[in-house]
């Protein structure tokens, strides 16, 4: 013979077995949610152990996410770079403060960018004059 709470637990199963599928349904059709589901720190310590074995038998995922994260960060400054070059145009190639080396009226506008503790910054400067040269 069934226990009250024993039938009860069983009530109680039978509905969500009987429920679970139009519920299923309906949260298959919803909306994804923003907010991440709560992981139990059993499933937390089970993903972490399937995270760390496959880094351990595939150590070089990780020098390739460590390539695409500089390539990533790279473009961001690249595009930073451009974007203020682009928003402050006015103010570099055509400054009525900054000095002028070469043809004044000349139809190219060369902006050096120099650090003088940049050694391929002083290798490139004999083309720069050259540059300059040509253009008078």
């Amino acid at each position: 013979m069934l226990r009250p709470s024993r039938l009860a637990s069983l009530a109680v199963l039978a509905a969500v077995a009987v429920a679970s599928p139009s519920i299923w349904a309906q949260q298959s059709t919803a909306p994804i949610q923003e907010s991440t589901p709560a992981v139990d720190p059993i499933q937390k310590e089970a993903i972490e152990q399937v995270v760390r074995d496959y880094i351990r038998a595939h150590p070089e995922i990780v020098v390739e996410a460590l390539d695409a994260y500089q390539a990533k960060k790279d473009q961001e400054e690249r595009s930073a770079q451009a974007k203020t070059l682009t928003s402050r145009a006015e103010e570099i190639f055509r400054s009525a403060s900054s000095p002028v080396i070469g043809n004044a009226q000349g139809d190219v506008t060369l902006v050096e960018f120099f650090d003088y503790q940049c050694g391929y910054c002083k290798r490139a400067q004999p083309d720069l004059e050259r540059l300059v040269k040509q253009d008078t």
